[in-house]
C-alpha cells in the first residue's frame, strides 16, 4: 500500500467499482431499484470510490514530494561519500565514464 505505483489494492478498487456500477445497471433495468441488494450496491460502488480518490491522493502526494529529492547517483560519489544519508531508495546510474575506481 506504501508503494508509490499501481499495486493490487488498486486493481482490486477499480475490480469492484466496474463489477458494482454493471450490476447497479443491471438492477435499475430489471426494475428492482428498492430492493437490498440495489442499496447495498450503491453503498458498496461509493466506498470503493471514495477509496479509490483517497489511494490517488496519496498517489499523487508521495510522486510530488519525490520529485524534490535526486535518487539516482554516480558510483563515483557513493565510493567518495558525497552523497546524503537518506531513507530513500538509491539508485546507481549506469553509464560511459572517463575514470576507473
Amino acid at each position: 500500500i506504501k508503494l508509490h505505483s499501481i499495486n493490487t489494492l488498486d486493481m482490486l478498487l477499480i475490480a469492484v467499482s466496474i463489477i458494482t456500477s454493471s450490476y447497479y445497471i443491471y438492477l435499475f433495468f430489471m426494475n428492482q431499484g428498492n430492493t437490498w441488494k440495489y442499496k447495498l450496491t450503491l453503498c458498496v460502488f461509493i466506498i470503493t470510490i471514495i477509496s479509490l480518490i483517497i489511494r490517488l491522493i496519496y498517489v499523487n502526494k508521495s510522486i510530488n514530494n519525490s520529485h524534490n529529492t535526486e535518487t539516482v547517483v554516480d558510483l563515483r560519489d557513493l565510493y567518495e561519500g558525497k552523497i546524503k544519508k537518506t531513507d530513500r531508495l538509491v539508485i546507481l546510474e549506469d553509464q560511459a565514464v572517463n575514470y576507473d575506481l
